[in-house]
């Protein structure tokens, strides 16, 4: 089997998926700046070893928030903020490299409610994306898989 390979954000899209939800959810009142600092340190108490990495596999500002809901807001972001955001050059690749036999795997950090409309929107066969952890239909914050970014990334592809 043949496999292309795209990651989402700053690929695929200009700007970042999850930058464009955290700004939806604040302005959606779903989040608040006073959230986004706790989580912050919250992440870094939780995980001081992988503070240095960045905020990127900082999930914790989803804690308690209903993923039901969470879904809902993420298809909305995407079609009014991420799909206009999509690079056109990119999804011309794409349809060329399904056109020539190639299976799609899209493979991204981001969370699972952003990268399931992209994988819709350009026809992937496969994604690999963030695994969130819930807990009663409620986000915990917190990660069930490796976090899909930098170094990461080439060792998911390869399994």
């Amino acid at each position: 089997m043949k496999l292309a390979i795209f990651d989402i954000d700053g690929t695929i899209t200009h700007k970042s998926s999850e930058r464009f939800f955290i700004t939806y959810l604040l302005k959606h009142k779903k989040l608040s700046y006073a959230r986004l600092v706790l989580t912050f340190f919250l992440f870094i108490f939780k995980h001081p070893l992988q503070a240095r990495n960045g905020f990127k596999q900082n999930k914790m500002y989803l804690r308690n928030l209903k993923e039901v809901e969470l879904r809902a807001l993420a298809v909305e972001c995407f079609n009014k903020h991420i799909r206009p955001d999509i690079k056109d050059v990119m999804l011309e690749e794409i349809r060329g490299r399904r056109s020539s036999g190639y299976k799609i795997l899209l493979l991204s950090g981001s969370l699972p409610c952003l990268v399931e409309p992209m994988v819709q929107h350009v026809q992937a066969d496969f994604m690999i994306c963030s695994e969130m952890e819930l807990s009663n239909g409620l986000f915990t914050g917190d990660m069930t898989a490796v976090h899909p970014f930098g170094q990461n990334k080439k060792m998911l592809a390869e399994n």
